[in-house]
């Protein structure tokens, strides 16, 4: 006997892409706790508090950054042996322990890549380093060259970036590789320089002008007291 059923289509849907269509918006109400009676308010005021927090962070590091470096730089030349790495930072009549508040700098063992020229330059000029070579050593770098796909007139020229998509996709499946790179020679200091650099610029104003020249990596982390069980 033939199937005389209806066959049933499947019910098809589309987002309407109208600028003047509205998504339905749907609300929530959370429940209360003893904790918090207004968990949503709570939220939006973390969230807040956050934002404002992270751009006064933002202001206020070089501040303590230099209040900072005015006592390490000193410290380290004078004892280059036993050079220390953080700074602990107080307000007047302040106490850095784990009963109060405080923050701590740290001047980390870590150089970012500078030009070759430049910096060799600088550490001739202003420091009088006759062989940079004592200090540094030369690496390779490698970054995504974006600026190849940008037109004279500044607009984003498609057709290279299309050629250039085809071209790589075929030679990144064959070598595994994901994305274009330009390689370029960069110098960053040699793994004892740390260490040496207060023994060989032994004053706190040619150290001040080395960070300029070779910046490494600092931070600033607030210590707040543990409390009490």
């Amino acid at each position: 006997m033939p199937n005389t059923a209806t066959a049933v289509k499947p019910t098809k849907i589309t987002a309407r892409s109208s600028s003047s269509a509205k998504s339905q918006q749907l609300e929530a109400t959370v429940p209360a706790t003893k904790e918090y009676p207004t968990p949503v308010a709570s939220f939006v005021k973390a969230d807040q508090q956050e934002k404002a927090g992270k751009a006064l962070k933002a202001l206020l590091k070089p501040l303590l950054a230099k209040a900072a470096l005015r006592k390490l730089y000193p410290f380290n030349v004078a004892h280059p042996t036993g050079a220390v790495t953080s700074v602990n930072l107080v307000d007047k009549d302040g106490v850095a322990d784990k009963e109060h508040a405080y923050a701590q700098f740290q001047f980390r063992n870590s150089y970012s890549p500078v030009a070759i020229g430049v910096a060799e330059r600088m550490l001739s000029e202003q420091l009088d380093v006759d062989d940079p070579n004592i200090h540094l050593v030369e690496v390779v770098t490698a970054r995504f060259n974006d600026e190849i796909f940008v037109k004279p007139d500044g607009g984003f020229n498609v057709s290279l970036f299309n050629k250039m998509r085809r071209a790589v996709a075929e030679v990144a499946k064959e070598a595994g590789v994901e994305v274009p790179l330009l390689m370029e020679k960069m110098i960053v200091p040699k793994e004892d320089f740390h260490g040496r650099r207060w023994l060989d610029f032994p004053s706190a104003e040619e150290q001040a002008i080395l960070t300029d020249i070779l910046p490494n990596s600092t931070a600033c982390a607030a210590k707040a007291p543990k409390k009490k069980s």
